[in-house]
């Protein structure tokens, strides 16, 4: 199983919604494919049409082992998820008083090593949470908005994440932009995006720039994925792309 996180220091540059469509666009292709929220906002449990106060067991309840993932996971088809809830935020407290806590979930991902693909969706910070998806990931990937705050959050990503690189196998799979206008004429924007992939250089996604387009907006108020929602939009043509680069760049590395 390829596990795989998508992490920004930043909120609001796409991480859920590139979760929620890089995994239906892996099961579309016949993909075994489990989802895990780690993020206490909930909004890809929310995406997903689940009631986040309605949740009985969550990742939390999961990573602590309190739960099996029989007990917490919501399946469709070949779409698993592991919600979050309401409560998640007093149990990630919890996780940080155990004795090595930045390993729970790697250890807890090796009971269901039958899918195929992990996807994780971090909150906007670098607390427990987030310290627990990327000891568990062979690869993460950071959505860029071109804005100047999203832009610092990578630089602070990739100095945080150099750290665990020492100790685990992790590696950047790639940065890419989202709410992407090609007719942007900021000047700022195009900078920061031209300087990311002079910097970068081919781990910058040149091609998997993910549109503006309000179909994913759209389809997360209905619960449902951009390729359910809206198959011929923009949005579901670029999370294609996406997700074939992902596809690529996790399996020949």
């Amino acid at each position: 199983m390829k596990v795989i996180c998508f992490v920004n220091n930043k909120g609001g540059v796409g991480k859920t919604s590139s979760v929620q469509n890089v995994g239906a666009g892996l099961a579309r292709k016949g993909f075994k494919v489990v989802l895990i929220d780690v993020d206490p906002q909930s909004n890809l449990t929310i995406s997903f049409g689940i009631d986040k106060y309605a949740v009985e067991h969550d990742a939390g309840d999961f990573m602590l082992g309190s739960k099996t993932f029989e007990e917490v996971a919501m399946s469709s088809d070949n779409l698993s998820i592991i919600p979050a809830s309401d409560k998640l935020d007093k149990k990630e407290r919890v996780l940080q008083g155990e004795n090595m806590y930045h390993t729970f979930l790697r250890r807890k991902l090796r009971a269901i090593e039958s899918f195929d693909y992990c996807l994780i969706d971090c909150p906007p910070a670098l607390g427990a949470m987030t310290v627990n998806a990327l000891y568990a990931s062979d690869y993460f990937f950071v959505p860029l908005q071109a804005e100047f705050f999203s832009y610092e959050g990578i630089r602070k990503i990739l100095h945080f994440t150099a750290e665990i690189q020492q100790e685990t196998d992790l590696r950047l799979g790639g940065v890419f932009a989202t709410r992407f206008n090609p007719r942007e004429r900021r000047k700022l924007s195009r900078d920061l995006v031209d300087s990311t992939a002079q910097q970068l250089g081919d781990r910058y996604m040149a091609n998997c720039n993910i549109r503006v387009n309000i179909a994913v907006s759209e389809a997360q108020a209905a619960g449902e994925d951009v390729f359910s929602y809206a198959p011929t939009s923009n949005s579901a043509k670029d999370y294609e792309a996406l997700t074939d680069e992902i596809i690529q760049r996790t399996t020949h590395g």
